[in-house]
């Protein structure tokens, strides 16, 4: 159903920070002029969803091949009708997967690396999901699918839409409209009062 010329499969990220580029971290570069004019010499993203299409197929091969086996492994024991699409992000420490869950899309989280630190934080996650099921949250959250806190593994619903920002300290500012968004959905969590001890850090 879903097929491509050739395997889609992220590469894994290095653990180490790569130095940045002159005037590519979050601040400006002296070079550079301090008053541009706003929205000048950059390009206007297209209002719209933004989420890309699934397509693409798994490589499987190699060494790597054989951590996505064990990953897709873990989710299918809790969600035997997911199936892996495309490898949205992988690192050494986790991996996600985008795949289908019936008619929808879903988006599966393994850890690799079960070291007690990555293991309690992922659990922390999976609370926090569970929460949302009880408790639901002034805005929209992917829905819990299915979890396994033993096995570090967590499988939520795709949400539409697009990120504000692929980086922590995006080097351009994010359009207006898409910063609007962000300080309403924090100024809506701010308001929010769950329970008492709901997401306090294990």
């Amino acid at each position: 159903m879903y097929t491509a010329s050739s395997s889609v499969s992220a590469p894994p990220r290095s653990l180490h920070p790569r130095p940045a580029a002159a005037g590519s971290g979050p601040y400006l570069d002296p070079a550079r002029p301090a008053a541009a004019v706003l929205g000048v010499g950059r390009t206007r993203r297209v209002p719209g969803l933004g989420t890309q299409p699934l397509s693409g197929r798994i490589d499987l091969s190699g060494p790597q091949g054989a951590q996505l086996r064990t990953a897709i492994a873990s989710v299918h024991r809790i969600c035997p009708e997911f199936a892996p699409v495309q490898v949205l992000r992988r690192s050494g420490r986790s991996v996600l997967l985008v795949g289908t869950t019936g008619r929808s899309t879903a988006v599966a989280k393994c850890l690799l690396d079960h070291s007690s630190i990555w293991a309690e934080r992922i659990r922390h996650e999976i609370a926090a999901y569970r929460s949302f099921v009880r408790h639901r949250p002034p805005v929209r959250v992917p829905r819990l699918i299915a979890a396994d806190p033993d096995n570090c593994t967590l499988v939520i619903e795709r949400m539409p839409g697009r990120v504000a920002a692929l980086q922590r300290h995006p080097a351009e500012a994010p359009p207006r409209a898409d910063i609007r968004a962000a300080l309403g959905a924090i100024c809506r969590l701010n308001a929010w009062r769950p329970p008492a001890g709901t997401f306090d850090a294990p």
